[in-house]
């Protein structure tokens, strides 16, 4: 970079969020009978339930008691698994109101290998699982073949989980003759509760593992009080009534704001057993109607089915998008289903750091993530650790204004992510525009693939096919061949007919107004492209690109 060139810094001052706990939130919310944090919308049987302030705060509390009875308490760690219902709540605040700390996972696999693999990265604090039933009772199977059944009721052993000594399930409703209901758990019996302090670790989230295993994200209460606070800054001001049913366990999905406006926010009960997109867009639009929503939060994936449709499924203020970059197509809902569209950029790590709004279709640009929250820094640095000159791409780095507690058991991970004057390394690669706005365009590791000496560029590929007519999703990756040649390859799921290689080579071409010979010098055309029905994708609703790849991957060795 010359002298006196513009570097890829900005910050924005401000404090956002409130030195409190949880418990101490929802209790506060708790005092006005009245006030609803959540309501459930069962597209099954088309009702819907209101879960009120007082109600997790009264629950929450008897479960708390139940656990210091059963031997959990301050410092321990007990494993949750992801389920958007009311007993999601009482388990969770209840295990912080006792001082223990939830660990968020999802059950995946019917065999438990995911739950052993993410409760083993919790190591020996952990003492306790509680887990949703599952269809037809799935996860039920899965703690039984975790654990063998002890002398008492909800008693476990494990050689793999060996600190593990309870099952729980999570339900008020179902019974078992070998695990724990929470009802069993809940009691109102005279039990004193710890002095829980907004430092104390309230939550550890595991990240998307859209690359490879999972990490173990710590958050203290105050540090998810002021993701609450981002949220409410995202969604704008005035009176919003949210519609978000991403998962509890992910940090775009986890009840903070609620926690930390005391409003109420809509979800729906269920929603892995929705059958298809189509489906869910439906469920999705009638929920938001019923109870009046006008701000969304969400993923690309989604918003590109609404944007398929001939008429608008829904109509409402704000639609807010986050958890992948997103490409500049998306702001066309704009005018189409809402006034306001927002871009979030954010890591599990610290939260939200910027986000891009537009009122205009046509001043949204590809993967824009745009400007700091209040009391964020922002950085674009080259592999040196450098600042980069404004339009040229870097590592995006962030300094958070919340305490990043980094990873849980990792101190060699924690370290790499986290620099010792607070600066974040995201892994993703982005720019700085001269007027200061963000461009985040994906993970390094995703973003540059290796081809012989050299590397190509996966994420401008990726987007200009993205803006095809015909293609929902794409994700570029290397292969290796036979003949061990290296090459970049294509996976592509497709909207419409008549999709080809030549088809998409020459529009790629075209795209960027050159010959092949001339295309070659920046980029690389695709050798071969998949055509796929689906992405596999993470818990979060990312695409999980690891898999995609591998799969991909397996059709082409039976080509070659």
């Amino acid at each position: 970079m010359a002298s006196g060139e513009a570097r890829s810094y900005m910050r924005k001052d401000g404090f956002i969020g409130i030195y409190q706990t949880i418990p101490d939130m929802i209790k506060q919310h708790s005092e006005n009978a009245n006030f609803v944090a959540q309501i459930y919308f069962d597209w099954q049987t088309q009702t819907k339930e209101s879960l009120k302030y007082s109600t997790i705060n009264d629950r929450s509390k008897d479960f708390a008691r139940g656990l210091i009875k059963l031997g959990i308490g301050k410092g321990d760690v007990v494993g949750i698994g992801a389920d958007n219902i009311p007993e999601w709540m009482f388990a969770t605040v209840g295990v912080q109101m006792c001082g223990a700390i939830p660990l968020n996972f999802v059950v995946q696999r019917t065999d438990g290998k995911d739950v052993q693999d993410i409760m083993t990265v919790a190591g020996d604090a952990c003492k306790a699982v509680i887990i949703p039933t599952g269809k037809d009772d799935v996860n039920v199977s899965v703690v039984e073949q975790l654990f063998s059944f002890g002398p008492g009721k909800g008693q476990v052993n494990s050689e793999v989980l060996p600190s593990v000594k309870w099952a729980i399930l999570m339900s008020l409703q179902h019974t078992h003759d070998k695990m724990l209901t929470m009802t069993d758990v809940m009691t109102k019996d005279e039990v004193t509760l710890p002095l829980v302090d907004p430092d104390d670790v309230a939550g550890l989230f595991m990240t998307s593992g859209t690359t490879g295993s999972s990490k173990l994200v710590s958050h203290s209460h105050s540090n998810l009080l002021m993701v609450g606070a981002q949220f409410q800054i995202i969604y704008g001001p005035g009176n919003n009534r949210p519609f978000n049913d991403r998962s509890f366990c992910w940090l775009g999905g986890y009840p903070h704001w609620e926690f930390f406006t005391g409003e109420t926010r809509t979800l729906i009960k269920n929603v892995s057993l929705i059958p298809s997109m189509s489906k869910y867009l439906k469920v999705v639009s009638e929920a938001m109607k019923d109870n009046h929503c006008n701000t969304m939060f969400t993923v690309v994936p989604f918003l590109q089915e609404v944007l398929r449709q001939d008429s608008a499924p829904f109509n409402i203020h704000t639609v807010v998008a986050g958890g992948q970059p997103v490409p500049s197509i998306v702001a066309s809902l704009v005018g189409k289903v809402c006034e306001r569209f927002v871009s979030g950029y954010g890591m599990t790590e610290f939260g939200f750091a910027s986000l891009k709004e537009t009122t205009h279709s046509s001043k949204f640009a590809d993967y824009e993530a745009g400007f700091p929250l209040p009391g964020i820094e922002i950085k674009v640095a080259d592999p040196g650790q450098n600042l980069t000159s404004r339009n040229e791409d870097g590592e995006i780095w962030v300094r958070p204004q919340l305490h990043v507690l980094g990873y849980w058991n990792d101190e060699g991970k924690t370290n790499q992510m986290l620099s010792k004057s607070g600066w974040c390394r995201t892994d993703d690669v982005g720019m700085m525009t001269e007027n200061g706005s963000l461009f985040a365009k994906g993970r390094i590791s995703d973003s540059m693939v290796k081809i012989g000496p050299r590397f190509v560029s996966v994420a401008s590929i990726e987007c200009m096919l993205k803006n095809h007519v015909d293609i929902s999703d794409v994700v570029v990756f290397s292969y290796i061949d036979k003949m061990q040649y290296h090459c970049v390859c294509c996976a592509v799921k497709t909207k419409g007919d008549g999709l080809s290689k030549s088809v998409l080579d020459e529009y790629l071409l075209d795209k960027e107004h050159r010959t092949e010979a001339n295309f070659l010098q920046k980029l690389e055309l695709p050798r071969s492209y998949v055509f796929l029905e689906d992405f596999p994708r993470t818990f979060s609703g990312k695409i999980n690109r690891k898999k995609v790849a591998e799969m991909c991957k397996e059709i082409l060795l039976k080509e070659d």
